[in-house]
């Protein structure tokens, strides 16, 4: 059985998944070459180097630490690829790449955000 935190987190890697969707119909509808077209592909930019992080940070993290964890077949066929990687990792590694990895998706969301709604409002 899946815990509330594991999917609130799906849900909001589906929230991300609309909300560049969103920003990119936003900047192909924005008049090209001005500022506020530049302003939301700023935006558009973050939320994209936001998922990256996600994808490539913080899932093999993720991976390493559902390994004890009993899984279904898709989830664990999903959750084994990669490990291997960060196999020699402490605990205390992992928790700091982990965290690390999450500041730095809130400091591009909010850039994202500021960006997008600075787009909108000129």
């Amino acid at each position: 059985m899946l815990s509330v935190l594991e999917v609130a987190g799906c849900a909001f890697v589906g929230f991300l998944y609309i909300a560049i969707l969103a920003t990119a119909v936003l900047a192909i509808i924005t008049p090209f070459g001005s500022t506020e077209f530049l302003l939301v592909l700023a935006g558009l930019l973050a939320l994209v180097i936001d998922h990256i992080v996600y994808w490539v940070v913080i899932q093999p993290v993720n991976k390493v630490w559902l390994k004890t964890r009993k899984l279904g077949p898709a989830g664990a066929a999903f959750f084994a690829a990669g490990r291997k990687a960060l196999q020699g990792k402490t605990w205390a590694q992992l928790r700091k790449r982990w965290e690390y990895a999450h500041i730095s998706r809130a400091v591009l969301a909010v850039a994202g955000l500021t960006a997008i709604a600075t787009a909108v409002a000129l």
